[in-house]
């Protein structure tokens, strides 16, 4: 009998089907009923290497590799901690790898990763697809028996031999080695009650169309359109009728903001950055109004100012390579960062009249960001590059600082802090309650202000209290939580916690 080949023109189905089943599998393996952690990283591991040796047209290209590459670095900063900026880095590689993969025609880089996202918004139009495949396949034409019933004989035929004495070995192993007769016994017990009590709830369904939905549009996306998607087009730029007019509107613009900019610059260094005028703020304005209400609305300034210059900059070459223009853009980025210096200041201003907060960290690390961001942009002005490529540098940007702070224990250094400022000045409160809320980064300082006993012992008593009280459900947590859910600074934060709490429960 001749064997039939699932194949449509040079589509095969087969393969498609199988990957995705298998990554479906191992998605309800890693995911369902546990926490994630370990699993997050294993399973974007395993797609990526899936990416990189699906056929696809060609060898991975340099990009994907170095894309794997990073994947994995980030896999371990997985490993230690799973946060916002780790998740958004681990999509964003496979993104490229996929796109690299799968995209390769497209012209440009932006273009290719970008349709990757557009590949995963529409992974749910791919079933029809698949269902029409399988229709026209020969598997459904000449019929399912006659393609299985060959290939299920020629299967038991390679495989019977194996398995045979594999059942053979496998007995006559287990009376001879006590440790494996039980390893095989545990899992033949475990297989047939996995087997025999299976969760087939509405969730779990749900998962696994889910999984397999995204198995299917990594393995086979849908199509990239024959044009440039909007977004991937060059940026056009601003034709003006009076090219005159445009550059002395242009002029005006920056002028006035310029001495905007400057009446605000300067106020803050007559009442912020000068220490001893502090206090002389008009009778109108309290200091905490001055200092701790501004840091959200000078941001916003500083990144409409971005915009603002980015969008004169996009005006024909005659008017954006004026010099005047160009030296007026370079007085406002700099009055930019003067007042991003005044955020910055205020940040510390508020970290030094109350305390640390997670916030405060990660609305430092964007202004970081957006100082770059001005950088790139007189860089930007100073070459006469077009917007694209300013957006292109700064998604590079956005994304070294996302891949930077996925490692640093931030949540532990704000607790570190608080605690240490606490311990230094004595008229100063802690905020237990904010302590406890910053999870297993903050439980070691919760135990370090238990065990205190040079301050007030009321805040020691009631640390003391909410160790107990953790270590209470974490121990609980750590019994339900096996390999899928580790992550090293839970699990050491745990297991410090429930040994604290302990002796706090001996000590008196």
């Amino acid at each position: 009998m001749t064997s039939i080949s699932i194949v449509v023109g040079r589509e095969r189905v087969l393969p498609v089907l199988a990957v995705s089943a298998v990554l479906t599998w191992l998605g309800d393996l890693l995911f369902w009923d546990h926490p994630p952690g370990a699993s997050v990283a294993l399973y974007a591991c395993i797609i990526a290497a899936t990416l990189l040796s699906v056929p696809a047209g060609g060898r991975s290209t340099r990009t994907a590799w170095i894309a794997g590459a990073l994947l994995l670095v980030s896999s371990c900063a997985t490993l230690l901690e799973i946060s916002f900026a780790n998740v958004t880095v681990l999509l964003t590689l496979l993104a490229v790898i996929m796109g690299e993969r799968h995209f390769r025609d497209l012209d440009n880089r932006w273009a290719r990763w970008s349709e990757s996202l557009v590949a995963w918004g529409c992974a749910i139009g791919r079933w029809p697809w698949l269902m029409r495949r399988i229709g026209e396949s020969e598997l459904a034409n000449v019929g399912i028996n006659t393609v299985t019933s060959d290939r299920t004989v020629r299967s038991v035929q390679i495989l019977a031999p194996a398995a045979c004495l594999a059942l053979i070995f496998g007995i006559v192993l287990s009376f001879g080695n006590a440790i494996f007769g039980e390893l095989l016994v545990r899992s033949v017990r475990e297989t047939t009650l996995w087997f025999f009590s299976f969760d087939f709830s509405f969730a779990r369904t749900a998962l696994w169309i889910a999984f397999a939905t995204f198995a299917l549009a990594l393995i086979r996306p849908h199509p990239a359109p024959v044009s440039p998607r909007i977004w991937t087009r060059p940026l056009p730029l601003f034709t003006r009728a009076d090219v005159r007019l445009a550059v002395w509107q242009s002029c005006a613009v920056f002028i006035v903001l310029n001495a905007l900019f400057f009446a605000v610059n300067t106020i803050d260094v007559i009442y912020l950055w000068r220490q001893e005028s502090r206090a002389a703020l008009p009778g109108n304005v309290s200091f905490s109004a001055f200092v701790h209400h501004g840091v959200y609305s000078l941001t916003f300034a500083v990144m409409l100012s971005a915009v603002v210059i980015a969008i004169v900059f996009q005006q024909e070459p005659t008017i954006s390579r004026h010099r005047i223009l160009k030296a007026l853009a370079g007085l406002w980025i700099a009055q930019n960062l003067v007042l991003i210096a005044g955020v910055f200041l205020r940040l510390k201003l508020y970290v030094d009249a109350y305390q640390l907060s997670e916030l405060r960290v990660y609305v430092g690390c964007f202004l970081i960001l957006v100082t770059a961001g001005f950088g790139l942009l007189a860089w930007h002005i100073a070459q006469g590059g077009n917007l694209g490529t300013l957006l292109w540098r700064n998604a590079l940007a956005t994304f070294a600082l996302c891949f930077v702070i996925q490692f640093p224990d931030i949540t532990g250094w704000v607790a570190r802090f608080n605690v240490a400022q606490w311990q230094r000045e004595s008229t100063r409160t802690l905020d237990l309650v904010y302590l406890e809320a910053l999870g297993p980064g903050g439980w070691p300082s919760l135990i370090d202000v238990a065990s205190s006993r040079n301050r007030a012992f009321s805040t020691a008593l009631e640390a003391r209290e909410r160790v107990i009280r953790l270590a209470s459900s974490e121990e609980i947590a750590l019994s339900e939580r096996n390999w899928r859910s580790f992550q090293s600074r839970r699990t050491a934060a745990g297991r410090e916690l429930i040994d604290a709490a302990a002796h706090f429960q001996i000590a008196p």
